[in-house]
């Protein structure tokens, strides 16, 4: 990948011999590239950016709480059933996932596809 300012050194001789293309339209052209660029640099750097849950794939050992829907009370009714991680969620009976969050069925089928939703995902 070519670095910004190996591209600004290609531009210039460029800019040079072509009598319509100023310095102030290079600047005005790169500008923008630039400032992008290191906005996206501060933000990977402090961490200040996070993935939607709906777009993180889910690994099979993930706490059930990482699941899009699935808040701390829920999760501590799981955990007395012994549904800690998203793997025994998606392999529990949906009667006994109903009985232990208090959902019906419907509810409760619409968690699990969820999950295996953002278990699949690349």
């Amino acid at each position: 990948m070519v670095s910004f300012l190996e591209m600004i050194v290609y531009l210039l001789p460029i800019a040079a011999s072509v009598q319509t293309i100023s310095l102030m339209d290079i600047i005005i052209y790169v500008t923008p590239i630039l400032v992008g660029t290191l906005m996206a640099a501060i933000g990977t750097r402090l961490k200040l950016y996070k993935l939607p849950e709906s777009k993180v794939k889910l690994k099979r050992e993930a706490p059930v709480t990482k699941i899009k829907g699935v808040e701390e009370t829920t999760a501590k009714k799981l955990s007395k059933q012994k549904i800690n991680t998203v793997d025994d969620l998606v392999k529990t009976d949906a009667k006994k996932l109903a009985k232990a969050t208090g959902l019906n069925k419907k509810q409760v089928k619409k968690l699990v596809k969820f999950a295996l939703k953002q278990m699949m995902e690349d």
